[in-house]
């Protein structure tokens, strides 16, 4: 629990710093620029949207986190309807992959 306050609490800081991209359009497009280290998709996320995005993650060379828990990170960060988050600072992007992957 207590890296899960860490990683939200990070997550939040990512944000003000400018560092993280919500949603599907937003995040594909940082991709296509190269400016993303880290990215989440949701389950809920369609089957062929996935697959869009793991192939993305194979060509762009960043990390992909597979089924997160995006209902719950949407709500703390004001969105509930988040399917798709990036990451676009690589300090962020270790220390957050780093607390998730330790939850």
């Amino acid at each position: 629990m207590k890296n899960n306050e860490k990683f939200y609490n990070l997550l939040r800081i990512a944000k003000k710093a400018g560092a993280l991209t919500e949603g599907y359009n937003r995040v594909e497009n940082a991709i296509k620029n190269k400016k993303v280290f880290l990215v989440f998709i949701s389950k809920e996320l369609s089957i062929n949207s996935q697959r869009k995005f793991k192939n993305y993650a194979l060509k762009k060379e960043f990390y992909l986190i597979e089924n997160a828990p995006l209902d719950d990170i949407g709500e703390f960060l004001g969105n509930s309807n988040i399917k798709v988050l990036g990451i676009t600072d690589s300090s962020f992007s270790t220390s957050l992959k780093s607390l998730y992957i330790k939850d």
